[in-house]
């Protein structure tokens, strides 16, 4: 949506307002798609859930809660999130983290960092970064397209991030194979049942994070 509202201003026909508008309705239009994408391909386990657990196992900042839930332990060992007691103690005990940190962590920050990323790319794409000739910036334009491909490999391709040797396969053929398959491995479960993610969080996220 931020892509999609910045690149359709062209100074002329388009104000910010109206770009801004394009890129809300584009973002709430493919954020609408992925979700309903995700509740459908939820396996047999994920549909015993409600529809509540499974939105929040989908949508919810689980990564900021467990950062919180070890923080605020330390005050309280009983403290536990989503739990109406201990998150009503995060309000009037200011050393306490609060469930906005999760939200702000996985929804507002982004954004912002996304438009000003794509704010100052599409100034420097128009007027050259620094005033500078397209030829003196080829380098810096070849590093950030790098950059860019790690990133989708990574994407595309989690297990280049663990150890092959998890794969149980001895052969380097074998560790290859395993590590750009798109299959469930048994290493990868033990990742799982490691506490990484909550039982129900693993139900629904094994199924959404293939799209």
């Amino acid at each position: 949506g931020i892509i999609v509202g910045l690149t359709s201003v062209d100074g002329e026909s388009t104000s910010s307002a109206g770009a801004g508008g394009y890129g809300v309705l584009a973002a709430i239009i493919v954020y609408g798609i992925g979700l309903v994408t995700s509740l459908l391909m939820v396996g047999e386990e994920g549909k015993k859930l409600g529809l509540g657990s499974r939105l929040w196992a989908i949508m919810g900042w689980h990564g900021p809660d467990r950062l919180r839930k070890m923080i605020n332990c330390t005050d309280n060992p009983s403290w536990k999130p989503l739990d109406w007691k201990s998150e009503l103690e995060t309000l009037y005990k200011p050393h306490l983290v609060s469930m906005s940190f999760g939200f702000l962590l996985k929804y507002f920050i982004p954004t912002i960092l996304w438009v000003l990323f794509f704010t100052t790319f599409k100034k420097n794409v128009n007027d050259g970064y620094g005033g500078y000739p397209w030829s003196y910036q080829t380098v810096g334009m070849l590093i950030f397209a790098f950059m860019a491909v790690l990133v989708l490999f990574v994407a595309i391709f989690p297990r280049s991030m663990i150890d092959p040797r998890e794969s149980g396969d001895a052969t380097v053929m074998g560790q290859i194979k395993w590590t750009f398959s798109p299959s469930q491995a048994k290493s990868d479960k033990n990742h799982e049942d490691s506490g990484v993610y909550g039982t129900d969080d693993v139900v629904i996220l094994n199924h959404s994070s293939q799209l």
